[in-house]
């Protein structure tokens, strides 16, 4: 059974993206692999996926993950390996397998709660600490009044781009990275993504007009082809996650000037992304949709989601103390 699993993931590794699997692979190889041989006696694969495994084996693998890794000390790294199973599932195991029960709690990111409860009870305590938070409304403006006045070159034109589609839309720097010319219409004002579970589903996004323009003006500046990526680096290869980095670093220096020590740092591209998702989670845009459309994983919509409750929550409590104040008897207590 060890051999037919470790066989499985690396089918796996085939279908996902060269950061996911350095990032998903030795989770599943070094926790999930040695909690199935630990908790399953069967040896058929099938008979596991479809009929061992229920809700219950998912958080335990949770909690097995957890306890077996000293390193593990955040909820956000509990996270990262339900997204794992999230990514395994998805990408193999709900074909290979079909399972309504499992597809049923999908995305397993929903379950964390539940391991935290378990692990809190056997004296296990995650902290909270939350890795690259969005941006806020106030640092969004400032960045859009920025970027305006640096549009000096192709390159910054290329970084102005990118970081307003990471703004309105989230979208994942590896499906950023990948798309062509060819996938821009200047005539409909329309860029074709195509969705990440359902790659033969195009989505047809819609540009604003002047985002639209700019993207126009940039390919004819840089002279590309229909068959170029539309976001090129200076040596004409495709951009990496940290192509901007250094861009919104400067930004970041600009906003936090004279404050020492800065806060922690929001101007990333992740911060921008998850800008966009909570926004999207907050007019009510469907969690499948997000992920398939942006190519996030379920680690960064669970941590916008929970970042919309908190404020919903928040909210809430200033509605009620608000109204409750506006009551007779209230200045009589």
């Amino acid at each position: 059974m060890y051999s037919s699993l470790n066989d499985l993931i690396d089918k796996y590794a085939h279908k996902i993206s060269e950061k996911q699997v350095i990032q998903y692979v030795p989770m599943l190889k070094n926790y999930f692999v040695p909690y199935i041989i630990e908790n399953y006696s069967c040896n058929n694969l099938k008979s596991l996926f479809c009929e061992e495994i229920t809700r219950n084996g998912i958080i335990q693998s949770g909690v097995y993950y957890v306890m077996n890794n000293e390193n593990v000390s955040a909820k956000s790294r509990l996270i990262y390996f339900l997204n794992a199973l999230d990514s395994f599932w998805q990408n193999t195991l709900f074909e290979m397998f079909p399972n309504p029960n499992i597809r049923g709690i999908y995305p397993f990111t929903n379950l964390q709660d539940e391991i935290v409860e378990i692990l809190n009870k056997k004296g296990i305590r995650l902290n909270d600490k939350r890795q690259y938070p969005p941006i806020d409304d106030e640092q969004y403006i400032f960045l859009m009044d920025t970027i305006k006045n640096k549009n000096d070159s192709f390159i910054s034109k290329q970084k102005n781009i990118i970081i307003k589609l990471y703004l309105l839309y989230g979208l994942s720097a590896d499906k950023l990275s990948k798309v062509l010319v060819s996938k821009y219409s200047s005539e409909r004002n329309v860029l074709m993504i195509p969705c990440s579970v359902r790659t033969d589903v195009i989505i047809h996004i819609e540009l604003p007009y002047g985002l639209s323009k700019e993207i126009s003006t940039y390919i004819s500046e840089r002279g590309l082809r229909d068959d170029d990526f539309l976001f090129l680096t200076e040596n004409g290869n495709a951009v990496t996650s940290n192509y901007i980095d250094d861009y919104l670093k400067n930004i970041r220096k600009a906003y936090y000037k004279g404050v020492r020590p800065m806060p922690e740092n929001q101007f990333t591209p992740t911060g921008l992304q998850k800008y966009a998702i909570i926004k999207m989670i907050e007019e009510g845009m469907n969690q499948s949709i997000i992920m398939d459309f942006t190519g996030q994983g379920s680690d960064i919509f669970s941590d916008c989601q929970n970042i919309v409750d908190e404020r919903k929550h928040l909210n809430r409590n200033r509605y009620i103390n608000h109204m409750m104040r506006g009551i007779a008897s209230y200045d009589d207590m």
